[in-house]
């Protein structure tokens, strides 16, 4: 069982530390688990128009291709719109926002 060591008694201040904290932990993770699914995505897209021997394998389970610089230029001839790519983005600036906010919440009771 995990134990959080906490003051006896939390100002309400602290209350509310601890609740952003906790939220910003929730939506780091939801950014990047979302970041990781759109990139998986991106990849399937991908290969799904190329032809088997030139797919695009996955060497490190599931992260890797994606920063394979022959993906990114077959992804832009295929994908000239680049909406996923802009998506995948988006959701990795969010969760490396939603990391720096958890540490700055969570800094004072550390």
């Amino acid at each position: 069982m995990i134990a959080i060591l906490l003051p006896e008694h939390l100002s309400n201040f602290g209350i509310i530390r601890l609740a952003v904290s906790l939220a910003c932990f929730v939506a780091m993770g939801t950014c990047v688990l979302w970041a990781v699914t759109v990139s998986i995505d991106r990849v399937n897209q991908v290969n799904e128009r190329l032809p088997p021997e030139q797919q695009i394998g996955f060497p490190l389970g599931f992260i890797g291709p994606e920063r394979n610089p022959r993906f990114e230029k077959e992804y832009e001839k295929l994908f000239p719109d680049r909406a996923l790519r802009r998506k995948e983005r988006k959701l990795w600036l969010l969760g490396a926002i939603a990391l720096i906010c958890f540490a700055i919440a969570v800094a004072p009771f550390l």
